[in-house]
């Protein structure tokens, strides 16, 4: 598959499974989850969904959440995308945006001293 049709996927993909999150999960008021990307297999048989936390201290606890609540995201996710292969869907927490997070605080802080 060409590299602007993998960005197609993955951008419909994200969209999908951000418009299912917000329906399906039942998070603790002030919790808020965010796709940030979506990196499909070229085989389209798998796809790693990249997520942010707001507070990031409850990242473990909605990770779980999301790979118990897996089959039914998926479930929900074939009635509402056409592909050819609806990937497999993996949860990871985006480290990098959480890295980034702590280090403009760090920013922040020193700014005000």
């Amino acid at each position: 598959m060409s590299r602007s049709r993998m960005q197609q996927a993955d951008s419909i993909l994200r969209e999908a499974v951000s418009r299912v999150l917000s329906r399906m999960l039942n998070m603790p008021e002030g919790t808020l989850i965010t796709v940030s990307h979506i990196r499909t297999a070229p085989d389209l048989h798998s796809a790693r969904v990249f997520f942010t936390v707001f507070p990031g201290e409850r990242t473990a606890e909605v990770h779980a959440a999301l790979r118990r609540a897996q089959p039914d995201i998926q479930k929900s996710l074939a009635e509402q995308v056409q592909l050819k292969y609806l990937p497999r869907l993996h949860f990871v927490a985006d480290v990098n945006a959480q890295k980034t997070r702590e280090i403009e605080n760090l920013l922040d802080e020193l700014s005000r001293t």
